[in-house]
């Protein structure tokens, strides 16, 4: 973790968390998500030009990422049930 950032856990549901560490001197965020069983995973960084929430951005960015991950897990499901 880089010097003048700082890192907030957020608990999403009982199995997903986000580590989203924010560096507001450099304007920058990196989320990343956190499950029991695995090693955390980056999924979203992003460098901004003017100042903003990061906090806010990182938890969004969070939940978008999850919401695609279950829409890809019913379209798959969906594909074998027809086959």
């Amino acid at each position: 973790m880089n010097v003048g950032s700082t890192k907030k856990r957020v608990m999403l549901d009982s199995i997903h968390s986000l580590d989203i560490s924010v560096c507001e001197e450099r304007k920058t965020v990196i989320t990343e998500l956190v499950t029991p069983d695995d090693d955390p995973v980056m999924i979203y960084a992003e460098k901004f030009d003017e100042p903003c929430n990061y906090l806010k951005k990182g938890i969004r960015r969070g939940i978008e990422y999850l919401n695609c991950e279950k829409n890809a897990k019913e379209e798959i499901w969906k594909s074998i049930n027809r086959g």
